[in-house]
């Protein structure tokens, strides 16, 4: 394609001239000089591919890490010395920065090199474990947490706070208006034990007992108090407690409860949850005991 276009421009540049390129002689005209150009990119052509063949041999050469002599793969002098990818890593590596500072938290001279370990050394920060870093940013982060939640948490959960709805804390005011914690408490779910003792005495669970009639008598009461097990007729309520009523405050209701109980007329049996569940029959016997003594007409 080169040769063709090189013709066609030759051909050009004679008519241009004057000169009729069918009759320049071979010996002083362009076709000899062609001739030599042909010839000229032939030898190019074939020192090329000779050369890409690979005709001449590869010196050996000694890494510059280990003292190694090696063939390298190809002719290539720029490339850089090193008979192994390990051996080239430990060249860069040699070529980093490196500094060696004491751990802010323990003292232990470490070394600081990379990118991390650098910005690290000038922060003034350096260490020598992750466990260090952890122990020194200890203090910190749960203060970082806390600038990080007043900023951005606080008012996410303004908003989604139901009592910031004007109408809301109105509804929610009006409903406790004149209760204190004495006369708050929810209504759970029966509990195992609590089933297990009302089915071997045959009671009901959940039993309502009224209070308006003491109301005067105690302050800030409930309209009504309920009973685990309970039986209306002889007035003996059985309560099944857990875990939470050892704690004070559970302690203090109780007690409240069980004065008030009292004052209706009604006696109050406790059991934990752990004796219900290791013995059950036990249980409904001391129960069954005391209606028989209350249905004699005696007191407990």
């Amino acid at each position: 394609m080169r040769l063709s276009r090189l013709i066609a421009v030759r051909t050009y540049n004679l008519f241009l001239r004057g000169q009729n390129p069918l009759l320049v002689g071979t010996a002083s005209g362009w076709l000899r000089n062609l001739d030599n150009y042909v010839l000229n990119k032939q030898g190019i052509f074939a020192f090329m591919e000779k050369k890409k063949r690979k005709d001449y041999p590869v010196k050996p050469r000694t890494c510059s890490i280990c003292d190694t002599v090696y063939t390298p793969p190809h002719h290539n002098r720029k490339i850089a010395p090193y008979c192994t990818r390990s051996c080239a890593l430990e060249a860069i590596r040699s070529r980093r920065k490196r500094l060696f500072l004491p751990c802010v938290q323990c003292g232990q001279i470490t070394e600081c090199s990379g990118k991390v370990g650098l910005l690290r050394a000038r922060m003034g920060r350096p260490y020598c474990s992750k466990e260090c870093m952890d122990e020194f940013l200890r203090p910190t982060r749960s203060l970082g947490l806390v600038a990080f939640n007043r900023q951005y948490a606080s008012a996410r959960m303004k908003a989604s706070n139901p009592m910031s709805n004007p109408e809301a804390k109105a509804k929610m005011v009006a409903s406790m208006k004149g209760r204190t914690f004495l006369s708050r408490g929810g209504n759970g779910q029966p509990t195992k034990p609590q089933i297990m003792l009302a089915q071997a005495l045959g009671w009901d669970m959940e039993t309502v007992i009224e209070t308006a009639s003491v109301k005067g008598q105690f302050a800030s009461l409930p309209h009504c108090y309920k009973v685990d097990v309970g039986h209306p007729g002889l007035k003996l309520a059985v309560e099944v407690d857990g875990q939470t009523h050892k704690l004070k405050k559970w302690k203090f209701l109780d007690r409240r409860k069980t004065e008030v109980l009292n004052s209706l007329g009604w006696r109050v049996i406790r059991f934990w949850n752990e004796e219900v569940l290791s013995d059950v029959d036990k249980c409904a016997q001391l129960v069954l005991s005391a209606a028989a003594i209350i249905e004699r007409g005696g007191h407990l």
